[in-house]
C-alpha cells in the first residue's frame, strides 16, 4: 500500500522523480519490502524475527524519507506558487 502511495505522488510531481533523494527513497522501500516478506514467512514458521524486524526498520525509514520528500515538495510548490503570483516590476512601476 505504501508503494502505491509513493508511485502517486512521485507520478503527480514528477519533478521529484529527477532528484537523486528518489532514487535512494525508491531502494529504500523496496529492499524493505522484499526483506520483510520472507522474514514474515519466517516468523509464522517460528524460524526468526531477524528480516521481519530489518524490512520493518526500511520501511519505516522509506516512510521518513518520503515524508521529508512531500514536505521539501509541498513548500516547492509553495514558493513557485508565490513567484507567480508576485507583482513584477517594470521601469520603477508595479505591473
Amino acid at each position: 500500500m505504501t508503494m502505491a502511495l509513493f508511485g502517486i505522488h512521485y507520478h503527480l510531481n514528477p519533478k521529484m522523480n529527477e532528484r537523486l533523494w528518489a532514487r535512494i527513497h525508491y531502494v529504500v522501500a523496496l529492499a524493505g519490502l522484499v526483506i520483510m516478506v520472507p522474514g514474515i514467512v519466517q516468523s509464522i514458521r517460528q524460524t526468526g524475527e531477524t528480516l521481519a524486524k530489518l524490512g520493518s526498520v526500511l520501511t519505516l525509514a522509506s516512510m521518513l524519507m518520503f515524508l521529508v520528500t512531500a514536505v521539501l515538495g509541498a513548500r516547492a510548490v509553495s514558493r513557485s506558487a508565490e513567484t507567480k503570483t508576485a507583482p513584477r516590476k517594470r521601469g520603477g512601476v508595479v505591473s
